[in-house]
């Protein structure tokens, strides 16, 4: 196993406090690193258990909702208003059906579907706690905890529909996961505070400085990063052109893939340095869903090398660099 347990300044003191989420965040709106609890009431607060945070600097109030906590100062998020549409045509009941359906499904099998675990475990990372940014029902971090990669759950997205929707879901299996609604652009997490973070499905819909910029920020506040993305790829556009001409139109909003090269630049500036890579294909995808219905699918969880060809994700593995050169936590 690649990470060491972290040697704790007052081991005693927080076993005694338990899980310090609190001082993980930072106030969105002004940068404070000292976020206090509002004052305790009656109520559903999630994993939080408190009403809400504010800030003893900008004096910004944070509410907690139904389980979210929703750390973003006032302002114009009308650019990701197609978001909070798409996120309601799906019940959380339904994605939960479809989960505890494919987790009574055999281990090797799910493996060979599910890039972002698989890599995790051939690195042998196994987090604290995982973030996971554009979570919408926060599937990716349900299949992390599901494959002991993940120990705690936070969800991060800009949809408060998709929040709500991802905490009942999580429920469902018997999961309270941190959930928080932030702007992308402004995380609001301190320096490294976050020991693993993970996305599937976000920076593609990022293009040129932007895109490094939100990469960026992402690294910012993590120790390491698991990242799947559509790849630019034959198969990617092959599938894409198809479903959009049976369909009438592609369903996942502005959206360009990205190249291995363009990913593997972007996650590897500065501090970082590559752990390992992966992909997703669409014969896997084809055998999954033929396997939901028919157990002899089941049975074959082979990825042969001509897989390749009809990759469609690329997934990446990024750690921090320890200051003397090996990564951290290696």
């Amino acid at each position: 196993m690649i990470k060491k347990k972290r040697a704790s300044a007052a081991p005693a003191e927080r076993a005694k406090g338990g899980y310090d989420w609190l001082s993980k965040l930072r106030c969105p709106a002004c940068g404070h690193g000292s976020l206090a609890k509002l004052a305790p009431r009656a109520g559903d607060w999630g994993a939080w258990g408190v009403p809400g945070l504010r800030c003893p600097k900008c004096r910004e109030r944070y509410p907690v909702e139904e389980g979210v906590l929703r750390l973003i100062p006032q302002g114009d998020y009308s650019r990701y208003a197609y978001w909070e549409k798409f996120h309601s045509t799906v019940t959380a009941e339904d994605i939960a059906a479809l989960y505890k359906r494919r987790f009574g499904f055999d281990e090797a099998f799910l493996l060979s579907y599910y890039a972002m675990p698989r890599l995790a475990r051939r690195l042998g990372w196994k987090a604290e706690e995982s973030l996971e940014l554009g979570c919408q029902w926060g599937s990716n971090s349900l299949t992390l905890q599901r494959f002991g990669v993940t120990e705690r759950v936070w969800l991060l997205d800009i949809s408060v529909f998709a929040l709500k929707a991802a905490v009942r879901f999580f429920r469902l299996f018997g999961v309270t996961p941190y959930a928080i609604q932030a702007e992308i652009h402004k995380l609001p997490f301190k320096d490294a505070a976050i020991d693993l973070s993970i996305s599937g499905g976000l920076y593609e819909h990022f293009v040129g400085e932007e895109q490094e910029q939100v990469v960026e920020e992402n690294c910012r506040i993590s120790r390491r990063v698991l990242c799947q993305v559509p790849e630019s790829s034959a198969a990617y556009w092959g599938y894409r052109r198809l479903y959009s001409l049976l369909k009438g139109g592609w369903p996942f909003g502005f959206e360009v893939p990205v190249s291995w090269g363009r990913l593997k630049a972007l996650f590897t500036r500065g501090t970082f340095r590559l752990a390992g890579r992966d992909w997703h294909d669409l014969l896997s995808a084809v055998r999954m869903v033929v396997g939901e219905k028919r157990a002899w699918a089941r049975a074959v969880t082979a990825r042969p090398f001509f897989f390749y060809l009809f990759r469609h994700d690329a997934v990446i593995a990024v750690e921090r660099r320890a200051p003397d050169g090996p990564a951290s936590g290696a």
